[in-house]
């Protein structure tokens, strides 16, 4: 799919040289490009929100647990999400220093473009 919207997206440079020729049928190519984009671009939003709410859940039940002085669970085996669609964007989940410290990576599209947080340095984007 990203292989098409990046070919979507190269396709607007057609359509503004067009412009010069006929700027009717590059509107046309335009709005329809658009009509192809869009809908995808908001499906994503609707997921990086969705995944950025039940992270937030997540992070806090974690931060709790180790409030009380309860050690972390080294899986998220005892979490249940409230969207178990949204399990299989979680990248990577860990337990460091004695069960107190803990990480998580999740994706919105692919996993080598992940949102994260750590509990020693907060939320962070990779690559960034």
């Amino acid at each position: 799919m990203q292989a098409l919207l990046g070919a979507l997206m190269w396709s607007n440079a057609a359509w503004v040289i067009l412009l010069v020729w006929s700027p009717r049928a590059a509107l046309v190519g335009l709005l329809a490009t658009a009509l192809m984009i869009v809908p995808y671009q908001v499906a994503l939003l609707a997921r990086l929100t969705r995944l950025n709410t039940e992270i937030a859940k997540l992070v806090d039940a974690r931060l709790r647990l180790r409030a009380e002085g309860s050690s972390l669970p080294p899986t998220l085996d005892d979490y249940t999400f409230s969207d178990p669609e949204l399990k299989q964007f979680i990248y990577d989940y860990g337990v460091e220093e004695g069960g107190k410290d803990f990480y998580i990576s999740y994706f919105v599209v692919q996993p080598g473009i992940t949102h994260s947080f750590s509990s020693k340095t907060g939320w962070f984007y990779y690559p960034d």
